[in-house]
Order: C-alpha cells, then sequence, then structure tokens
C-alpha cells in the first residue's frame, strides 16, 4: 500500500510507546488508521502470532473500504 507505514519498536523506550498505543499483549501487531486502533492480533501464551500476511492485507482493504462510504 502506497501510504502504509510500518513502525518496529524494539528499544528502552517500548513501555511508552506501548502505554500510549494501549497494546497490552507482547509481541502484537496493530493496525492503525487516522489516528485510531483499528485492528490487534496478539501472541498467544507462546509468543506466537496466528496472522498471516493476507490477514493483515484484508483487515487493510477493510478499513479502507470504509473510507469510501
Amino acid at each position: 500500500y502506497e501510504d502504509a507505514q510500518v513502525f518496529t519498536v524494539k528499544s528502552a523506550g517500548v513501555k511508552k510507546v506501548v502505554k500510549k498505543l494501549r497494546i497490552r499483549n507482547y509481541p502484537s501487531i496493530a493496525l492503525f488508521h487516522d489516528g485510531s486502533k483499528k485492528e490487534v492480533w496478539k501472541a498467544d501464551m507462546d509468543g506466537e502470532l496466528d496472522v498471516s500476511p493476507s490477514d493483515i492485507k484484508s483487515a487493510i482493504d477493510d478499513v479502507l473500504a470504509e473510507d469510501v462510504f
């Protein structure tokens, strides 16, 4: 997606970022659009994320489709 931005947080400041974004599980993938959180994929007890690139693409398509209506 042309205007998509991907951020990876791996630093000492992670607590501040996680708190501000209200992400409670680690690791997680969060999809934001226009400043609001649209979807979050959280890891299971073993730290494994059950999400595929096609799941994320589908979620992005759904969020962008909402802008049309």
